[in-house]
């Protein structure tokens, strides 16, 4: 909770070393079938020769099941995020911080403020939230969300989720991908009160909270002011 950068640096290096394992063990598979294929089944080979085929079908479903179920993820998510694409292509203001472009954007009442899901390294911010926000407050949520985009973050949720996918019945897939959500939001956290302060962190968290009722805004708003809080 208060060094999140390096809580997600051990994540994602136990993560490259489960991918890094699985990538070893598809090899010695491949080899193994090529190399008795090879040989023949003379000798009774051909045990061996269909244990490691199939040890490499096994496989290939397995990546095949993944495939489908991101892609079906995907789907699910498009009529939203395309709905948000035509609301920004006609913004009601923009702003640009950090080099990132920000959008406010009208007809969404829920919305926050998110990286554009499009992919496109904009942010959008919902103009109701951001009238509730004030200008201290708009700074800070705008920091924020700057800080996802300049930290790629997108690219890891993407992969965190994709690693809930693949384990979904085992339940350190899914820790994983609560775990990644949580530290990204921490980081950014700390991004905007380097560039804001506390203060204005806090309140635009406090407006977050009345917009998206059960989100972790209270407890992250509550984290900036923990005696064990550092830069």
């Amino acid at each position: 909770m208060f060094r999140p950068r390096l809580a997600l640096g051990l994540w994602l290096a136990c993560l490259l070393a489960g991918a890094g394992m699985l990538s070893a063990a598809l090899g010695i598979v491949v080899a193994d079938a090529a190399t008795l294929t090879a040989a023949g089944t003379a000798g009774g080979d051909w045990v061996s020769t269909v244990a490691a085929w199939c040890g490499l079908a096994v496989l290939g479903c397995l990546a095949a099941a993944v495939g489908a179920a991101a892609a079906s993820a995907s789907a699910d998510a498009r009529p939203y995020d395309d709905a948000l694409t035509r609301l920004a292509a006609s913004p009601e203001s923009r702003v640009v911080r950090d080099g990132v472009e920000v959008l406010v954007i009208a007809g969404t009442p829920g919305l926050t403020a998110l990286v554009d899901p499009a992919g496109r390294g904009r942010v959008l911010v919902g103009s109701e939230f951001a009238r509730a926000l004030g200008s201290a407050g708009f700074e800070a949520a705008v920091a924020h969300e700057v800080a996802h985009v300049r930290g790629r973050h997108t690219l890891l949720l993407r992969a965190a989720r994709l690693t809930a996918v693949a384990f979904s019945r085992v339940p350190r897939g899914l820790h994983f991908e609560q775990a990644v959500r949580t530290l990204v939001e921490l980081i950014a956290d700390d991004a905007a009160v380097r560039r804001c302060g506390r203060d204005a962190v806090r309140e635009a968290l406090a407006v977050q909270a009345r917009f998206a009722p059960g989100c972790s805004a209270e407890l992250r708003a509550q984290r900036l002011y923990s005696p064990f809080y550092v830069l």
